[in-house]
């Protein structure tokens, strides 16, 4: 049932395939809308009052301005939601078929698709200024979604213990994955079949990074080496081995040629020659380092980690430390340079911390703040574009940020803790995993502000 934005008439519908209009003041009814060939089970009134959309078994929504306008066709179970936007211009609905759809008033097209619902959606909302809608369904979710940033949820791939590492081929077209069960995992990004499997680490994995050119990827973990395999074979071609101790980070140089791991406990960030094989340099902290970024041109470097809450600014070429971005209230869990390298972006992972913090390089002083997670920040990811930052955490959700205003333009809930996370190269989609396995996450834009 709906009821007119005058408050003068109702229109309802029922077990029956017709909608009736109904007369507020005599209690009667007006008008009847027939068209359906099922029972209806939503209906919404347009904020002008002008027209109306019903949606029910037959899985169709019907527009009508007295009578039947137009069919919107795309759903593949019963409608059981429909909402109509605050200026009138796009409908959303939802139903059994998992998906809430997104439609275009004017021409009757879908516009989007949101899915992550795991059962029938029940109930779908739009806020009052149509910037984000709200769906509710049989999974038990409440999930709230960015009108101008429309996501879908790929499903968790086969990780048997949870991922800890996510990294993305250069190209877009692949993902490797690697967790506590010590295997890494290709996947295809468009399908989500897994092309292989890559073992002979002797322990849980915590770090993997694809080359610049993807042909290699590296992979570490805790039994302190760094493994080099080629893409194409699946073969192991390198060892990196340096003191034991488990490699919780680990990042490679733009031009593919070095890389940097940070093994703890232990206060020295190695730098290994890629094609020899061998270490080539050593920045040494008096605090630990657990985490590693390195600038876009690779002249700096940015570790954190340790019990003094600071992340230091590393000089590649002479290995001495240029400054400290302090203001953290716990070890540094994730570190994050722009892909410009003019601002950084950090978070510490406390529960009692769970702000994002944003740097300017050149001064080194915090310009910004990013707050909404209600559980530990555990992951922060750069879009490439630089207009968007992803981050997870231990609250079980991913929040795309808006770069310019600090504020959330999405929000994902997953059923698990989300403990990393990457985007695609060109800023379309965020790839994250954690206690359940390995997420996809694509975004398309929507009719109205910024879009991916």
């Amino acid at each position: 049932m709906a009821i007119s934005p005058d408050g003068t008439w109702l229109a309802a519908g029922g077990a029956d395939p017709v909608a009736g209009i109904w007369d507020r003041a005599t209690g009667t009814q007006a008008a009847e809308l027939t068209g359906h060939t099922g029972p209806l089970w939503a209906v919404a009134i347009s904020p002008d009052g002008t027209w109306l959309a019903t949606g029910g078994e037959d899985q169709v929504v019907r527009i009508w301005d007295g009578t039947q306008a137009a069919e919107l066709i795309g759903h593949t179970g019963p409608v059981q939601a429909v909402a109509i936007s605050p200026d009138g211009t796009w409908l959303a609905t939802g139903g059994d078929d998992r998906v809430v759809r997104i439609w275009d008033r004017a021409t009757g097209t879908q516009t989007a698709e949101l899915t992550g619902h795991t059962g029938p959606i029940r109930a779908v909302a739009i806020s009052p200024d149509g910037t984000w809608l709200a769906s509710a369904g049989d999974d038990s979710r409440f999930r709230i979604w960015d009108r101008a940033i429309s996501a879908q949820s790929g499903a968790p791939t086969g990780n048997t213990r949870r991922a800890a590492a996510v990294a993305v081929s250069p190209d877009g077209t692949w993902l490797a994955s690697a967790g506590a069960d010590g295997v890494v995992r290709i996947w295809d990004r468009t399908s989500g079949t897994r092309i292989r499997q890559l073992t002979g680490h002797t322990g849980p994995i915590w770090a993997v990074a694809i080359s610049p050119d993807g042909t290699w990827l590296a992979t570490a973990g805790d039994d302190a080496v760094v493994r080099i395999w080629d893409r194409a074979t699946g073969t192991q071609t390198g060892e990196l081995a340096g003191p034991d101790g488990s490699i919780y980070a680990m990042a490679i140089s733009p031009d593919g040629t070095w890389l940097a791991t940070a093994c703890g406990p232990d206060t020295v960030l190695r730098l290994w020659d890629t094609t020899a094989g061998a270490q080539i340099g050593e920045l040494t902290s008096n605090d630990w380092i657990k985490q590693v970024a390195i600038s876009p041109d690779g002249t700096w470097l940015a570790t954190g980690g340790g019990a003094d809450l600071v992340v230091r600014i590393w000089d590649r070429a002479t290995g001495t430390q240029t400054a400290e971005l302090a203001g953290h209230r716990s070890r540094v869990r994730a570190v994050a340079i722009s892909p410009d390298g003019t601002w950084i972006a950090t978070a510490d992972g406390d529960v009692m911390d769970t702000v994002v913090r944003i740097w300017d390089r050149a001064t080194g002083t915090q310009t910004g703040e990013l707050t909404g997670h209600t559980g530990a920040v555990l992951a922060v990811a750069i879009s490439p574009d630089g207009t968007w930052l992803a981050t997870t955490g231990a609250d079980n959700s991913l929040r795309i940020w808006d770069r310019a205003t600090s504020s959330t333009v999405t929000y994902m809930r997953s059923d698990r803790t989300l403990t990393c996370c990457t985007w695609t190269p060109d800023s379309s989609a965020v790839a994250a995993g954690g206690s359940a396995g390995v997420y996809l996450y694509n975004f398309t834009p929507g009719q109205h502000g910024p879009g991916i």
